[in-house]
């Protein structure tokens, strides 16, 4: 639109009044904010291909530094300059689907991923803990490609005591919730508990996502218990035993997990809550080809896109709404 009068409707004197009403100064500078800002911001979006990512770890309890404590780093996908994932061919064989993430689903795909890492995947990168409880990446390579990671968990015994890591997903680089830039030089501490040295029950629970289409499921599934990241039972689940099983008397020294045979034309989801491991079963998704996007127009993934100023310039333009229409129902009354 066009802000300014034409030269035939305004006399010069009113033109100059009006150039220095601060409405009139306000709006320009608003209005400069607008055409700024979102080309500022994609050009801040975009990430340098070129500068390399690193990772630090800590793993303290309190006061307590815990030393030599192993700890793998798993490719999981690779990461253009516009943040887009692309899963690596060694996790595509998992059955896993990485779009539409938030920080609570990368949480689930962490827990799903433990068990059929340890089993089939080799990490890109390994270290244990040094004197100040830490381990740092790239270790063993010269350098890490920029992408999705993940960490798996692990139980680990020091003066007595038990900790149990959590799994977790890490992009590098990642977003900086503050300043909204790639952050290329990450430091984590993960979440662990402190299980007691005791017998030990879990439970495995069948769920389908389908919509209830019974039909189309398969008649059963075959879920692995693992321990320490071995085969130590396998299962079948059916609408026999409801699609769920129970191990009792389970040793308190070892870390247990499951994993499912997954069925053809399903993703899986693992998670736990409290001693059951839930296995939730999707119908795929066909892949439909993307629209191609422009060059000038990068797509991150979403945490940490900039739409700060979005509810900053609506109110902005709510403003100046309601003031020129203020501003013109005082001059009919003048």
């Amino acid at each position: 639109f066009c802000c300014c009068p034409s030269a035939d409707s305004q006399s010069p004197e009113v033109m100059t009044m009006r150039s220095r009403n601060p409405l009139s100064i306000l709006f320009l500078f608003l209005l400069t904010l607008v055409l700024c800002l979102p080309a500022k911001a994609m050009a801040a979006d975009l990430i340098d291909t070129e500068q390399e990512v690193s990772l630090t770890v800590t793993f303290r309890s309190n006061d307590t530094v815990l030393t030599d404590l192993p700890f793998d780093l798993y490719l999981v996908a690779t990461m253009d300059a516009y943040g887009e994932l692309t899963v690596t061919e060694d996790f595509r064989t998992f059955n896993i689907d990485i779009r539409g993430r938030d920080d609570e689903s990368w949480r689930t795909l962490a827990s799903t991923l433990e068990g059929y890492v340890l089993q089939y995947a080799t990490p890109i990168d390994s270290g244990v803990t040094d004197q100040h409880g830490q381990v740092s990446f790239p270790n063993t390579v010269d350098t890490l490609p920029h992408g999705l990671y993940f960490v798996p968990g692990f139980r680990y015994v020091q003066g007595g005591f038990i900790y149990e890591a959590e799994p977790f997903m890490v992009l590098l680089p990642c977003v900086d919730e503050v300043s909204n830039q790639w952050n290329y030089d990450l430091s984590v501490q993960p979440k662990y508990s402190q299980p007691e040295d005791q017998p030990v029950v879990r439970r495995v629970l069948k769920v389908w996502n389908d919509n209830g289409d019974a039909a189309s499921r398969p008649k059963e599934i075959v879920v692995q218990l693992l321990r320490d990241g071995e085969v130590y039972e396998t299962v079948t689940l059916n609408e026999s035993n409801n699609w769920r099983w129970a191990w009792v008397d389970l040793s308190g020294q070892y870390r247990w997990w499951v994993t499912e045979q997954v069925p053809d034309g399903y993703t899986v989801e693992i998670s736990q809550e409290g001693i059951t491991f839930v296995v939730t079963n999707t119908p795929e998704i066909p892949d439909t080809p993307d629209e191609p996007e422009k060059p000038d127009e990068p797509h991150l993934p979403q945490t940490g896109q900039l739409w700060w100023p979005v509810p900053t310039l609506a109110m902005a333009g709510l403003f100046l709404i309601a003031a020129g229409l203020l501003r013109r129902r005082g001059e009919r009354h003048a």
